[in-house]
């Protein structure tokens, strides 16, 4: 890792976080709604900007064999077997509408007191750490898979407490309005497609040369009177 401000370590992402992989069961096992007997199980596809609650499922308690299996406000979820480009995408948890848990396909990082959870977030999502992630993956047709021991030995910098807790209240301003940045800029493809349909639509009702005509009409007007004078 190139030199780093005084004061800052680099340390194992290990060393900063507990990291839980998520819970196995059978297809069969899931259930549509929620009940006292089951917990939500949140799998890859939930794992977006924020944690996606809409299409879930739920299967029994009985799948949740360790405590720290259970999804905690704050904890970190990120994918563990996906396409090589989606491989290391995280998502906070900010909200628990359900007792919930998560799939083998996913890992929770629960950071330790010595490093902050927002931070942390910023950290995972650098392109050098989800190079190292996907680089420590192993591949099959189509899918990457992280291990928990090559994810734990990823080098991650860690700032004094309350320099990341700066440093992440920055960020999260700063990369606010570069999303909204990102959105106006997302919708001047669509701007453009309607403003070229309203031009072809006022060129062929006759809109777009109505000037033109009046202009011309006026020019006609003028040549009739000179020509009417002249007789």
């Amino acid at each position: 890792m190139n030199e780093l401000p005084i004061n800052w370590v680099s340390t194992l992402l290990g060393e900063v976080c507990l990291v839980v992989r998520g819970i196995t069961f059978p297809s069969s096992a899931k259930q549509e709604k929620p009940s006292s007997t089951n917990v939500c199980c949140l799998r890859t596809t939930n794992i977006q900007k924020e944690i996606d609650w809409q299409d879930i499922y739920f299967v029994s308690k009985d799948f949740v064999k360790r405590d720290e299996q259970f999804v905690k406000i704050g904890d970190i979820l990120m994918s563990m077997a996906n396409s090589y480009e989606l491989v290391g995408k995280v998502s906070v948890v900010r909200e628990l509408p359900y007792i919930t848990s998560f799939g083998a396909f996913l890992s929770a990082l629960r950071p330790f007191s010595l490093i902050d959870q927002q931070y942390l977030f910023h950290v995972i999502r650098t392109s050098k750490v989800q190079n190292e992630v996907r680089k420590g993956s192993s591949q099959t047709v189509n899918i990457a898979n992280i291990s928990l021991k090559s994810l734990s030995e990823i080098e991650v910098p860690l700032a004094p407490l309350n320099e990341q807790k700066r440093i992440a209240e920055k960020l999260d301003t700063l990369l606010t309005r570069v999303d909204a940045c990102r959105e106006h800029v997302d919708r001047v493809p669509e701007i453009l497609k309607r403003f070229r349909q309203a031009v072809l639509a006022a060129a062929v009702s006759g809109k777009l040369t109505e000037d033109w005509r009046k202009n011309r009409r006026v020019s006609l007007d003028s040549w009739s009177t000179i020509f009417v004078g002249d007789r």
